[in-house]
């Protein structure tokens, strides 16, 4: 493992073979690719570490091992977080130029350039190759890899018409039918590209239609016999074909459900609906003590791995009155309060708040966030509700003094008698 330190960043280029962080789930804040591919792990405490070589471990399928036994899936994750990639626009190299890319998964490429004339197409060794009239050169090194991943490269050609990976290898073919470029493949896959054309031109026409013109699979203007797949006759433009039968059903990636979502985690405070944007008021009396239940859950169905951590903030300071739970870590100096559980537990505990004696100052502004993480696929979800404390004021008894005095019948006495509010707010007065 090769370390460098620039400041708060840790940059590392980890062994691919047994790959390791001295990093637990709970340290981890969020994760993200940076547009070379590196690895960007921001941790709670502010620092970062940045693995060079995180799209070689995902090629290589390899698992990172965390500090507390849990592992880091590098493909699964790499395959997720790619999604949020920037835009990649790749623009015609210079004359005599080679400009290689390597297609991560999720990520959206943008063809900025016009196929002139004399330009053409190869594939080899599981590359596109993009060759100019001025003998510049485009290597998507890992196309046929990259087309084939469970979250395939986007690819965006002529204009606006978004790709997949697949569709814009045909894309090229249309403009060198249309424009009449040469389109060329490497010698040693013409043996290969030969034998799947005459595949192709076996197979039924997609709509149930005629076939083309002349023998022979290139081009895919042959005139053929359908070949019997053991599927139903076509039945007109919208039967069903032989390309209904044999495609590949991939399972759901990461062991999420179906719609590739997976389950967040809930937050529910003083007996409220889970995670709503405000929590019911608690109220209490001045000079008395409340006690509220707060409630965070990992989402149901999430990995028994999912590590929960929820964190309180804008708790008000000993000015106000005092606060306290059970569990936990409470900054007074910072108002805040946290807590990170075992993996696969959820909390359930209460906040104890206490206003300062004779005072009903409200607490307030007070949020709490639920995150919840997955060590399997770098991923954290979160859910955030507001929460307040109202203190209701109280008259006080006063005070009041009267001193004993005597004097004549008939004759006036003066009294001295004196009040006073016990509360020393302000908020009361006597008369």
């Amino acid at each position: 493992m090769t370390i460098q330190s620039h400041g708060d960043n840790q940059v590392l280029s980890l062994n691919e073979g047994h790959p390791s962080l001295s990093v637990a789930p709970a340290e981890i804040r969020d994760m993200k690719i940076a547009d070379n591919g590196s690895l960007i792990i921001s941790l709670k405490d502010g620092h970062s570490i940045t693995i060079t070589n995180f799209h070689a471990l995902a090629t290589a399928d390899a698992k990172i091992a965390l500090a507390d036994g849990s592992v880091i899936d590098t493909h699964q994750l790499e395959e997720i977080l790619a999604k949020d990639m920037h835009n990649v626009t790749i623009h015609q190299p210079a004359a005599g130029e080679v400009v290689t890319y390597e297609l991560l998964p999720g990520q959206t490429y943008e063809m900025a350039f016009n196929l002139g004339h004399g330009a053409h197409v190869t594939e080899s060794n599981g590359a596109l190759i993009i060759t100019f009239g001025d003998h510049g050169e485009i290597i998507l090194k890992n196309f046929d890899a990259a087309m084939n991943g469970l979250t395939p490269p986007v690819l965006t050609y002529d204009g606006n018409k978004f790709l997949s990976a697949a569709e814009f290898e045909n894309s090229l073919h249309t403009d060198e039918q249309a424009n009449n470029h040469e389109i060329r493949h490497n010698n040693a896959n013409t043996d290969l590209a030969d034998a799947a054309a005459q595949k192709l031109a076996g197979i039924e026409p997609a709509a149930g239609g005629q076939g083309g013109g002349a023998a022979g699979g290139h081009d895919f203007n042959s005139s053929v016999d359908p070949a019997d797949l053991n599927s139903p006759p076509p039945v007109g433009p919208i039967g069903p074909t032989a390309l209904n039968y044999g495609l590949p059903i991939y399972p759901t990636p990461l062991g999420l459900p179906a719609e590739g979502v997976p389950p967040g985690p809930h937050i529910t405070i003083n007996g409220g609906p889970p995670d709503a944007i405000n929590a019911p008021d608690a109220v209490v009396k001045e000079d008395s003590s409340i006690t509220i239940p707060i409630i965070a859950t990992i989402g149901t169905g999430a990995p028994g791995n999912d590590v929960l951590t929820v964190t309180v903030t804008g708790i008000p300071g000993p000015s106000v009155g005092t606060f306290s739970a059970p569990i936990g870590t409470y900054d007074a100096a910072h108002g805040t309060w946290t807590i990170t559980l075992p993996a696969g537990h959820d909390l359930s505990t209460t906040f104890t708040f206490t206003p300062f004696p004779n005072s009903d100052v409200d607490f307030s502004t007070m949020h709490a966030t639920a995150s919840q993480f997955d060590p399997g696929t770098g991923t954290t979800q979160t859910a955030e509700t507001n929460f307040h404390v109202t203190v209701d004021a109280v008259a006080d008894v006063p005070t009041i003094h009267a001193d004993n005095v005597s004097g004549n019948e008939n004759t006036a006495i003066a009294v001295n008698i004196s009040g006073a509010v016990t509360d020393l707010d302000g908020s009361e007065s006597v008369t």
